[in-house]
């Protein structure tokens, strides 16, 4: 198993992209909740932090994709 993801490993799948924030919008300015699912399990809100995902007050509003964008 080599050290980087391969992510679409499936038929017809590519590699895809990792959402950026564009830290500009009012979504990417806002604090964490601290209230929903995502938040909850965050380590710093006492939870696990498994789902390592962010706040859902927080997903980008401005839908920036990674380098080279389309």
């Amino acid at each position: 198993m080599s050290g980087s993801k391969a992510l679409g490993g499936g038929p017809g799948g590519g590699a895809r992209r990792r959402r950026t924030r564009c830290r500009r919008c009012q979504a990417c300015m806002r604090t964490e909740c601290g209230e929903c699912h995502f938040c909850k399990d965050m380590k710093k809100f006492g939870g696990p932090g498994r789902m390592k995902q962010s706040c859902l007050l927080r997903q980008c509003t401005a839908n920036t994709c990674g380098p080279g964008r389309r």
